[in-house]
């Protein structure tokens, strides 16, 4: 097995996506890991501790969370054709990058085709955070966090 390169680490998951929009032939457009961070600290100032501060899944405000390894795929009915904002967690210098999709629709298309990894979206005007952790939980805040609580209950 080859050993990864700090390049590889820091272009790990941007990566992933990148090659699953290609083979898709999804429309995107890369966000720089400085772009993601400000966008981070913007979301956290509305949905979150404030803007000194990130947001991450544990420091949302007012979020409704569901357990459920295919949750991402529920996001196909609410997730819409306007332009969205991927991006995600990881630690230390990995991958810091995020993704701008055309078509936010075509969001689960790709996930579908890439290893599972913690991710977040949102639309440009920052109407709501979705998203999933690392332990399969689905979750969201805003206008997301309204259309979880409608969701029918998970079948067991």
């Amino acid at each position: 097995m080859a050993k990864l390169t700090q390049e590889d680490l820091e272009r790990y998951v941007i990566n992933e996506v990148t090659s699953a929009c290609d083979v898709l032939g999804v429309a995107y457009r890369e966000l720089s890991p400085e772009y993601v961070e400000a966008l981070r600290q913007q979301l956290a100032a509305q949905f979150g501790p404030g803007a000194d501060y990130l947001l991450t899944f544990d420091n949302m405000l007012g979020k409704n969370a569901r357990q459920d390894t295919e949750g991402w795929a529920l996001l196909q009915s609410f997730l819409n054709r306007e332009p969205h904002l991927l991006f995600y967690d990881a630690p230390g210098s990995i991958d810091r990058h995020g993704v701008r999709f055309l078509d936010g629709s075509a969001i689960p298309k790709v996930l579908a085709e890439c290893f599972g990894f913690p991710f977040y979206i949102t639309d440009e005007a920052h109407r709501f955070v979705v998203g999933m952790n690392e332990h399969d939980y689905l979750i969201g805040v805003g206008s997301a966090e309204a259309w979880m609580r409608g969701l029918p209950a998970r079948e067991e």
